[in-house]
């Protein structure tokens, strides 16, 4: 059932001429499994707004609807392979939708920590012990837990497409 719903929303999208190939359901199916990852599986975390109760799939399936013809140029990826520079483009596309949920969430939790663009220290303080502010070691810190987190993002992706190896 999925995979009847992926082709009905993609097939009919006008692609870009760059693109390449024009309409692959199986790189659509591999785009989605990576997409499912942002939400967290048993081996890596959620994003800090991705969360799949808050409708996490949906908005990056959008996003993807979107930018897959144009923006990106072609598929995230291809089995196990990314192409860093499209996950790089798509990654900030859904991050352009991570101040919106954090003022939700800044009224939900009735917690003004989350306003602003205060949410980002407090959730490195708060999730990863990473004191705030724009020092050297700080930002050190954000970009080692982003290198880890794309690296165990690879890893399970090669993991689904590959096994253990």
């Amino acid at each position: 059932m999925l995979r009847e719903m992926l082709r009905l929303q993609f097939k009919p999208l006008k692609f870009h001429p760059t693109f390449g190939p024009r309409f692959d359901l199986e790189r659509i199916i591999d785009d989605y499994v990576l997409m499912c990852m942002f939400v967290g599986n048993d081996f890596i975390p959620h994003l800090p707004h991705m969360d799949i109760a808050d409708g996490a799939l949906n908005m990056m399936m959008a996003v993807y609807r979107e930018a897959v013809p144009s923006l990106l140029g072609g598929y995230i990826t291809d089995k196990a392979k990314v192409h860093q520079g499209r996950l790089e483009l798509f990654l900030r596309e859904i991050a352009r939708r991570e101040p919106l949920y954090f003022q939700y969430r800044a009224k939900e939790d009735k917690d003004p920590q989350w306003q602003g663009d205060g949410y980002k220290d407090h959730y490195y303080q708060s999730k990863l012990g990473i004191p705030p502010g724009e020092s050297e070691a700080s930002q050190q810190a954000r970009r080692d837990v982003a290198r880890s987190y794309l690296e165990g993002l690879y890893w399970v992706l090669t993991y689904y497409h590959e096994g253990v190896r």
